[in-house]
């Protein structure tokens, strides 16, 4: 028998959870490390039609890349994500900033360059305490335009919306990292990378790119980290053999555009 703990144990031997940031909730967040799991549901985030939908898979633990329980909870208020998983006996455990900068290949930076079919480089990017990096660096095999590379991204991420300011020069060295890393732009133009792809970046961040010649490119928070998860379930089906594992169908996201 399958247990939470054991699903646990197979995420932290690729993403190690001692190289969570202190300040990150990551781990077994809901429900006991002995609880039985012979079905488990991925998705970025839990939403109430993530749940929804575990309910109606019979689904005894949901996989997530965001922990639901982020910051300390005052209250658990009925029909609340956290009260819904606790009161529905589902079990919950959260991937995040270990995921983000292990360096066993599922490292979301790591699947970021792959996907764009990029070079990494040995340089670390944003360089933590505890000496590992969130981004990656890479290298081009020849130099492309930044309306080129913002193709690239857009085709690699499925990204619905690329937002982007054009550096104006040849691209040859790429800086990237997952999620909400537009406060890193500064970092990536004083190393003197030519590009930079993360997501949520800001209207100050983005003038400060302009003005220094950085091609700054937000693929979006939702993009930048949702391809994780095909490989996250590779990795788990292939560590664990009686666990069905399924990426949720209602893990969407959750921005409409127009």
């Amino acid at each position: 028998m399958t247990t939470v703990n054991d699903i646990y144990n197979a995420i932290n031997a690729v993403a190690p959870f001692s190289i969570a940031d202190s300040f990150d909730n990551s781990g077994i967040l809901v429900g006991s490390p002995s609880s039985p799991v012979s079905k488990a549901l991925l998705a970025l985030d839990i939403t109430q039609e993530v749940i929804d939908e575990a309910l109606k898979k019979k689904i005894d633990l949901i996989i997530t890349h965001h922990p639901a329980i982020f910051n300390p909870l005052k209250t658990i208020a009925e029909g609340s994500i956290a009260y819904r998983l606790v009161s529905c006996g589902i079990s919950h455990i959260a991937a995040h900033t270990n995921l983000d900068k292990t360096q066993s290949g599922i490292g979301i930076s790591e699947i970021m360059a792959k996907l764009l079919e990029m070079k990494i480089t040995d340089i670390v990017f944003e360089k933590t305490d505890i000496g590992e990096g969130y981004g990656k660096i890479c290298t081009l095999s020849s130099p492309i335009s930044a309306c080129e590379l913002v193709k690239k991204v857009k085709k690699a991420f499925q990204t619905e919306v690329v937002r982007y300011v054009d550096g104006k020069k040849p691209i040859r060295s790429v800086a990237l990292c997952s999620g909400s890393g537009g406060s890193s732009a500064k970092l990536a133009a004083e190393m003197g990378i030519d590009a930079y792809i993360t997501g949520d970046v800001k209207h100050d961040q983005f003038i400060d790119a302009h003005n220094c010649g950085l091609t700054l490119i937000d693929g979006g928070h939702f993009y930048t980290e949702n391809i994780v998860l095909d490989f996250l379930k590779a990795q788990l089906e292939n560590s664990v053999s009686d666990v069905s594992f399924e990426i949720a169908e209602s893990n969407k996201d959750i921005v409409s555009y127009l």
